[in-house]
Order: C-alpha cells, then sequence, then structure tokens
C-alpha cells in the first residue's frame, strides 16, 4: 500500500518499515526492518540582482528590480517590497518589478514562494534617492551684443549638462517664442533672422524633467537698406 507522510508532524525523520504477513491458519511473519528518512520540503531560493546594493537615485527616477528564485519543486510568485510594504508581484521569470524613487534612504526586498507554500524572504538591498539637480544650460553661439545683415541665417549653439542624469532636450526661443528643439549634443539651431532686436535663450530639460533656462544672448538684425547702410 502507499503511505503519504505528513512533513508538518512527528512524521518527520527516519521510520522503521516492516510487513507481516499472515497465512490462514493465523501464523504471522515480520520482515526485516527498512529504514527510510522523511524530510521537509526545501525552502525556495531567492535573491535580487539588480538594483546593487548602495545604488544612488534621483527622486523621480525608475528603479528596475531584478530577482532570481529557485526550488526543487517550482515557484509560484515573487513579491517584491520598499520599506516592507509590497510593491508588486511577478509570477513568471525573469522576476521583475519597476518603482519609482522618493527621496531617501530604502531597502529593497523579494519574497519567494514554492509550489507547496515555502516561503523565503531575500537579503535586503539598499539604495539612497536624493533630489533631482536641474541641469545647467547656456548659449555659446552668437555672442551676447552681435549683430547680423538681414536676411541670414543665424546660427545658435548651446551647451547642456546634468550631473545626476541626462539631458533629454534643448529647446530654443527667440524674444520667447520657440522655434525648435534639438535632443542631441552639440545642441545647435539655424533660425531666419528678422530684422529688429532679438533675445535668444535656451532651455534644457533632463530625463526627470527638470529644467533650467539660459541667460539671454541679445542680438541685432541689421536692415541693410536702412541708413547709413543704403
Amino acid at each position: 500500500r502507499d503511505w503519504s507522510s505528513d512533513v508538518c508532524s512527528s512524521d518527520l525523520g527516519s521510520h522503521c518499515i516492516t510487513a507481516i504477513a499472515t497465512d490462514n491458519s493465523g501464523g504471522t511473519t515480520t520482515t526485516s526492518c527498512v529504514t527510510i528518512s522523511v524530510a521537509g520540503d526545501p525552502l525556495p531560493t531567492c535573491v535580487i540582482t539588480a538594483p546593487a546594493n548602495g545604488t544612488n537615485y534621483s527622486a523621480g527616477a525608475t528603479v528596475n528590480i531584478s530577482a532570481t528564485a529557485t526550488d526543487n519543486g517550482s515557484i509560484a510568485s515573487v513579491e517584491f517590497f520598499v520599506d516592507g510594504v509590497s510593491l508588486s508581484i511577478d509570477n513568471t521569470a525573469p522576476y521583475t518589478a519597476v518603482y519609482t524613487a522618493v527621496t531617501g534612504a530604502h531597502t529593497l526586498t523579494a519574497k519567494a514562494t514554492d509550489n507547496v507554500g515555502g516561503q523565503t524572504t531575500s537579503a535586503g538591498i539598499n539604495i539612497s534617492v536624493g533630489a533631482n539637480t536641474p541641469p545647467t544650460v547656456s548659449i555659446t553661439a552668437p555672442s551676447n551684443g552681435a549683430s547680423f545683415f538681414y536676411p541670414n541665417s543665424v546660427s545658435i549653439a548651446a551647451s547642456a549638462n546634468d550631473v545626476d542624469g541626462t539631458i533629454s532636450y534643448v529647446q530654443f526661443f527667440v524674444n520667447g517664442v520657440a522655434i525648435g528643439t534639438d535632443a542631441s549634443s552639440p545642441y545647435t539651431l539655424n533660425w531666419t533672422s528678422v530684422i529688429g532686436n532679438a533675445v535668444i535663450t535656451a532651455r534644457a530639460v533632463d530625463n526627470l524633467g527638470a529644467q533650467t533656462f539660459s541667460s539671454p544672448v541679445n542680438i541685432t538684425i541689421i536692415d541693410p537698406n536702412a541708413a547709413p547702410y543704403k
């Protein structure tokens, strides 16, 4: 016959199994002992593989979390936590979660549950989230006070930098009106000039949406038909 051990009870451990044969006259014979060992179901393993412990982020950044989990049976789910609060559950490998960073120090953990309900929580991964530093931007051409004769295509250039992220794009303005954007360095734009004074500015936007305007550059577009040029 079949015997099902109860791994939650005293059935755990070593056991001696025998069989007794009884004939039609009531005679009996007992077999020799066969020793077996009953062990509980091993708990799953769970490890956070990303991000690395001690990683720094800016507020608003996307934190991509991943974990590995194994079991002698199968993994039913991996649940992710931030500071002990459930973030999300992934039932299929590769096990991942996404966290939008909030200012402060945080601990990330993951809990694997196997097919019979065994659970293991990973070691904690510590991350630090600081305030996002806005980008810097300045117009490098034309120079302040420069003059151009009309008609002329004025080449505008700007430099932009972000110490804790990347520049998404630089937008250019003339007299407060947007004239175009450039999403890759070097950030440049050609403007078809209009007679008169022009104030050129640039706006840099970083990967988290923070923005900074440059100092203005003033130029003059001269009418060649006006005195004293005519």
